[in-house]
Formats: structure tokens, sequence, C-alpha cells
């Protein structure tokens, strides 16, 4: 499935904008970010829990992962990138009105939150 595109790119046939993914039929074929998914509500989505964030063992914490991002924008303040990461994967999770599905790179970072939720 690709990354949404952007004004650089012409996308492929059947691919919409990188900024209409969200709104358009079309959009489901993408992955979108933080940026153009702020603002929407959905009645599901998928959050792919990245590199950008670990477990911590020994304080039994999630910690941010400056070395695990692609994002140029979260790179530029590591002092606060704690705090950024975990708001991004805060917002992304809280889009899906009806459901939200995870899934997560690092499974020690699995086993937190599955530790965490009650079914």
């Amino acid at each position: 499935m690709p990354w949404e595109t952007h004004d650089k790119i012409t996308p492929p046939r059947g691919y919409v904008k990188w900024y209409e993914w969200a709104y358009k039929p079309e959009g489901i074929k993408q992955v979108g970010c933080i940026y153009t998914a702020q603002g929407f509500e959905f009645d599901y989505v998928g959050v792919i829990v990245g590199n950008d964030i670990k477990y911590d063992k020994v304080t039994e914490k999630l910690i941010g992962n400056p070395e695990g991002t692609k994002d140029p924008i979260l790179k530029r303040s590591k002092a606060r990138f704690d705090e950024y990461v975990k708001n991004i994967y805060r917002v992304l999770m809280s889009r899906g009105m009806k459901g939200c599905y995870v899934y997560f790179v690092d499974k020690e970072v699995e086993k937190y939150f599955r530790d965490r939720l009650k079914f």
C-alpha cells in the first residue's frame, strides 16, 4: 500500500493527491500521516506504530526513539521528541469513531499496549 503522494509526484491512475486521501473514496488505497489525518474522523482507522517509540524495560514506560523516525519535522525537536511522538499516536488512534486497528512494528511495544487493554 503506497503512502500518500506528494505535489512533486503525479499519483498513479486510481490514486488521489496527498491532500485528498482522507476524504475521497479512492484514498482507502493509501496510507496517510498525522499531518493529513488531523481534523478528520473516520468510521475505522488503521495505525502503524513504527520504530519511533520503544518500550524501556528499566522504567517500564514507552520512550521516543528519534533514530526510528523518517519524519524531518519530528526530528527537529530532540528535547520534546517523547512528548510529540506519543501525542501523534494518541491523535491517530483517536480518529476512528467505530474502531481502530493497530499494527506494532516493535513487539515489545505491542505487549505493553496489550497488557493495559481491558477486554
